[in-house]
């Protein structure tokens, strides 16, 4: 132990004391400190008097080493161990507490007295005498009948004490005394640098925030979760008591459960390296690959538990007293139910603060240099992919808001009856009737992931919304946008101030903006947002829902179309074609023509039928029919069936295949002709088919307008549909706009075959536009199949086979 000379009596009273005893500690300087503390100047003090004289030898507390988050081997992360040590002499901690006006005749200025309560003193009830309590000196004269002193004189502990530790981690500490220049002696806080104490607040911040987070979570399961489970049915349907529980607080048990055990990491190694912690960031980055996927599933699912509150809030009145009750708990520190819910929400993003602030004190060869920049990676990359998370549960939950106030006309409904659908954004418009007055009505527009809604507001008593459509949703693939940035028009109304004539009126700029129905031939509609920035937000979040759409259905495709030939066909474009050029005209019809495994198109055109190989760029003209209604393959008999105009006639489908390889001659082809008609009887209509050997005779009931005299269900569309096709669990539609929903120009089916697995050819407007003409295409639409990414190819076991492993 250091010893010092004491100082001649006669500079005791003029002699300045910059720092208290410093030979009660031993500093031991960490390598990674550059250059070490200022030394201390040695001072010594007289022996104290006879009344002041007590035992201030060490306590007997061994401190084990630090360890790192690893449990099996304390050396996988090695910090320097700094160690602060008590001395036995007494001058450590003689602080007497000396009334301010008392008279001293000795020549030492009186000490001053601490302010009350001490700095570093807390009542500490729970702790038994056992604890190495520090003892303090009550002078002779100090009046303790005083209140002002009576504080101190109860039975209380030092917080620089290791029982000052254990009594913060215990929760025993008052919240505005917990900071970790409290749980320090001063001169350990005046022997190291200001960087240091800082960084040490900034540590001690990460054991006091997570303490108080922990208990959060105790807090929600003690008042709230456990109460509805032992008796949901007091409080809410007991069917739905465990449902309702695990929808509103999802995996919070979860969270809860990796922070306890993290908690109890860090605060084993804030009791190894008390009072100088090296680091928290391996401990942090240990636990945070366990949580940060618990957190994202909760993140996303708060919006919908917040919403399942509010709405059991509304309907239920027994929960409604069950969470009014739970607000008078102490524990809540006045805190309502929707805060204590959100506390993981923002538990991770304060975390990051707290590790941002260390690293920016932390040493350029400190080792956390390397640990928390990695911890910090993880945290933000998770910030910002939980961020559109969170906004599309919230779209979801504003999607249900807005579907619960839906008026939706008889039969409707089910098209909007979705769980994953969301709102994108919505607000208030104005629409101007088509009436001779040609007056504004409110309106309002929704936007959600598929449909564009406008609707009429009505308010009910008591303070009800509901909402009927203006017109039939419009899908988004069917949505087109206008013009948005047309010159605000004036909205003048009448002001109704209850007189027979009223001549006052206001107004006010509307901005509008124009949509359509792609699929309709009805023109435009043309809405008006109240101010230029709501038409902004209006366009940007149509464009952006449009977008979306398209991408989704593009990769969630039922059926791809697979380009068949665009190129070949030609009709008449707007560019001049050159002198000479023959189009084949617009494509009418098609069929698959099966031969000796290989498949071949016949394409009726406007000047003929054209035969070539599935494969080719170029077909040949067999048949110069002009315009056929459709053709028929029946590979079976051999045959293939032409219809045009009203005769329909059968040939050899060998045949066809030859003349079309040069094999044979076209004269050929046509004397094999078998007119199947009668010259008198005119065919009007032909179709083949064939339903499991079963013959059925179809037919539809009209009355005198020709619309279908049978009531039953039918099936919406956007579009009036010249065709279908039967697949399986789906029935394609074509009209000439689209095929439900895959938008093209001029669409027709040209193939369906005689069964639900036949190939299906469409045709279409091609890409194509030069001297030649416009391109016809033809494409094949193949039937996608989902990707289960659930299911593995082979046995995880089996994937090391080769190895020998």
């Amino acid at each position: 132990m250091p010893t010092s000379t004491s100082p001649p009596l006669s500079n005791r009273g003029s002699r300045r004391q910059p720092h208290p005893d410093p030979s009660t500690f031993d500093l031991v300087q960490t390598p990674y400190q550059q250059a070490s503390p200022t030394p201390f100047p040695q001072y010594d003090y007289p022996p104290p008097r006879s009344t002041d004289q007590h035992d201030f030898s060490a306590p007997t507390f061994q401190r084990q080493r630090a360890i790192s988050s690893y449990a099996l081997d304390s050396g996988a992360l090695k910090f320097p161990e700094p160690q602060l040590y008590r001395a036995s002499s007494g001058k450590a901690t003689y602080r007497p507490l000396t009334p301010p006006n008392r008279d001293y005749s000795s020549p030492r200025p009186s000490p001053t007295p601490p302010a009350l309560p001490p700095r570093n003193f807390v009542a500490s009830p729970e702790i038994g005498d056992t604890q190495p309590l520090t003892q303090h000196v009550v002078p002779e004269t100090l009046d303790i009948s005083k209140p002002r002193y009576q504080l101190v004189l109860t039975t209380m502990c030092t917080l620089d004490s290791p029982a000052g530790l254990e009594s913060f981690q215990a929760g025993n500490v008052p919240e505005s005394q917990q900071e970790w220049a409290r749980f320090v002696p001063p001169q350990a806080l005046e022997a190291l640098g200001k960087k240091e104490v800082e960084r040490q607040s900034a540590l001690f911040e990460v054991f006091k925030s997570e303490l108080d987070y922990v208990n959060d979570l105790r807090i929600i399961q003690d008042v709230y979760i456990t109460p509805l489970l032992s008796a949901p049915h007091e409080v809410i349907n007991e069917a739905r008591g465990k449902t309702f529980v695990s929808e509103v607080f999802w995996n919070l048990n979860k969270i809860s459960g990796h922070h306890q055990r993290m908690l109890g990491t860090l605060l084993t190694r804030q009791r190894d390296q008390h009072p100088l912690v090296q680091s928290v960031a391996d401990i942090i980055l240990d636990y945070a690959f366990w949580f940060t996927p618990e957190y994202e599933s909760y993140i996303k699912h708060s919006p919908l538990s917040l919403e399942l509150h509010r709405k059991e809030l509304d309907q239920n009145p027994r929960y409604n007293d069950f969470i009014r009750k739970c607000s008078e708990d102490p524990r809540l520190r006045k805190r309502d139910f929707k805060t204590l819910l959100s506390r993981p929400i923002t538990r991770l993003p304060r975390l990051k603060l707290v590790l941002e602030r260390i690293q920016k004190l932390t040493a350029a060869d400190h080792p956390d240099l390397e640990i928390i920049p990695i911890v910090l990676a993880i945290l933000q990359d998770f910030i910002k992919s939980s961020e559109p998370g969170i906004t599309a549960a919230e779209g979801k939950v504003n999607y249900r808001v807005l579907y619960e106030t839906l008026v939706f006309p008889p039969g409707e409904g089910h098209y909007v009856d979705d769980e994953s659908r969301t709102l994108v954004h919505s607000g208030p418009l104005v629409r101007q009737k088509s009436d001779a007055r040609r007056s504004w009505s409110d309106v309002f527009g929704a936007l959600s992931d598929n449909y564009f809604f406008l609707l009429n507001e009505e308010t009910k008593p008591p303070m009800t919304i509901k909402r009927r459509f203006v017109w039939r949703p419009i899908p988004l693939e069917y949505l087109g946008l206008g013009s948005f940035n047309g010159a605000p028009e004036v909205r003048k109304e009448r002001a109704d101030n209850g007189s027979f004539i009223s001549i006052s009126s206001t107004k006010q700029n509307v901005y509008p903006f124009s949509i359509y129905h792609a699929g309709a031939k009805t023109g435009r509609y043309t809405l008006y947002a109240p101010t230029t920035t709501a038409r902004e937000r209006w366009h940007k979040a149509l464009v952006e829902a449009i977008g979306v759409r398209k991408a989704r259905q593009d990769a969630n495709k039922w059926y791809a179309p697979q380009p068949l030939n665009d190129g070949f066909f030609r009709v008449p474009s707007r560019i001049p074609y050159a002198q000479g050029t023959r189009f084949t005209g617009r494509i009418l019809c098609a069929a698959v023509l099966p031969s000796q495994g290989r498949n071949y198109l016949a394409v009726g055109c406007t000047n003929g039928i054209h035969v070539g190989m599935r494969t080719d760029s170029s077909f040949r003209r067999v048949l110069d029919f002009i315009k056929p209604t459709s053709i028929i393959a029946l590979p079976e008999s051999n045959n293939v069936v032409v219809h045009c105009e009203t005769a329909l006639f059968s040939y050899p489908l060998d045949l066809f295949i030859r003349v079309s390889q040069g094999g044979a001659t076209i004269q050929e082809l046509n004397d094999s002709a078998e007119r199947l008609a009668q010259k008198d009887g005119n065919v009007l209509f032909c179709k083949a088919g064939r339903v499991a050997n079963r013959t059925l005779e179809l037919g539809c009931y009209i009355n005198k307008f020709g619309k279908p005299a049978r009531s039953g269900s039918y099936i919406p569309w956007e579009c009036k549909a010249s065709a279908f096709a039967h697949r399986g669990h789906h029935l394609l539609l074509f009209s000439p706009g689209f095929i439900e929903v895959i938008e093209a120009g001029d669409v027709r089916l040209l193939h369906s075959g005689l069964t639900g697995t036949d190939m299906l050819v469409a045709g279409m407007t091609g890409s194509v536009d030069d001297a030649s003409g416009l391109s016809e295409k033809l494409v094949e639409l193949v039937q996608t199949e989902a990707i289960d990414v659930k299911a593995p190819i082979v046995r995880t076991e089996q994937l090391w086979d080769e190895w020998d492993m």
